[in-house]
């Protein structure tokens, strides 16, 4: 079952109703983008949540979904949902400082998958939001949905990637699910909502912030190793990306061993992906050392504007 909401917009003159060429048209738009997002809008099913995803590159039998990180950040098994059908998520990679991640499963259907729209878009756009709603219990099932609305505003910077606010009602459960234009290509991806002085901002990622991402591997199920302690492994010198330096390799810290864990490095790309920076290695003309970024202690961060 699915749910299009449909602009219902009527000229009244004396004893007749009569529909205007731009509202039928307004209407079919509507009706055709959604239609289409339907093809390619998926359900993710995890333990303990769920949300939606778009399906938008095959090669062979390998479908790729690009979704939320937070969709998926807890470990456990996940599955993608294509009508009555499920498969199991076979890999995960997540972009760098973003709330994205980027799926794939196998199988020999023939799916459709989505159009992306990389040009610029404009404030007063018209948008879609489409994706599946947590479940609802007067069905107790989970139902394609697609809004109409349009583009409020575009920042310039936001944390995770968040750049664009959109009146679309998109609702929990479509966290991941494709914002599209009038001609049923996707624009951005549905993801966050945030309540700021009893005002209600819906938010969503362009997709030329996916497209420009850097992806990186990123392990979904949780371990079933025993909790004993592991065989003795040769000692591993860890890789630190360019221009993020570890603890003491530019301003001493004393019996300080700490590692780069991935959660100290999205904290770092993060910072710099809402402040338009990108870490250069430290030798780089120009280049700017940062000893103090916020939440991070004891790593040398050295970076320029990502403009240049």
């Amino acid at each position: 079952m699915s749910f299009f909401w449909k602009i219902s917009a009527v000229l009244i003159s004396v004893g007749a109703i009569a529909l205007s060429p731009g509202v039928i048209m307004a209407q079919l738009s509507s009706e055709s983008a959604c239609t289409r997002a339907e093809g390619f809008t998926v359900l993710i099913r995890g333990a303990n949540s769920t949300g939606s995803g778009i399906l938008y590159q095959r090669q062979g039998n390998t479908y790729s979904v690009i979704t939320n990180y937070h969709v998926v950040k807890d470990p456990g098994s996940y599955e993608i949902q294509i009508g009555n059908k499920r498969y199991e998520v076979e890999s995960a990679k997540r972009a760098r400082g973003l709330d994205l991640a980027m799926l794939q499963f196998s199988s020999s259907q023939n799916y459709s998958v989505a159009r992306l729209n990389n040009s610029p878009l404009s404030v007063g756009q018209e948008v879609y939001a489409a994706g599946y709603p947590g479940n609802q219990p007067v069905l107790e099932t989970y139902n394609y949905r697609c809004v109409p609305g349009q583009i409020n505003s575009l920042l310039d910077r936001g944390y995770d990637g968040y750049t664009m606010e959109y009146s679309n009602e998109a609702v929990s459960g479509m966290s991941g699910g494709p914002v599209l234009d009038t001609e049923g290509r996707v624009v951005g991806v549905n993801g966050r909502v945030e309540d700021i002085n009893l005002a209600r901002l819906r938010l969503s990622i362009p997709i030329t912030t996916f497209l420009s991402a850097s992806l990186q591997p990123m392990t979904l199920q949780a371990s079933n190793l025993p909790s004993q302690q592991p065989p003795t492994q040769p000692q591993q010198i860890p890789s630190y990306p360019p221009g993020i330096l570890p603890p003491g390799s530019v301003v001493p810290h004393p019996g300080k061993t700490l590692n780069l864990s991935s959660e100290v490095e999205d904290k770092i790309l993060r910072y710099l992906n809402y402040n338009n920076l990108e870490p250069v290695p430290c030798d780089t003309f120009g280049a700017i050392r940062n000893h103090s970024i916020e939440g991070v202690s004891g790593y040398t961060v050295c970076y320029r504007s990502a403009s240049n």
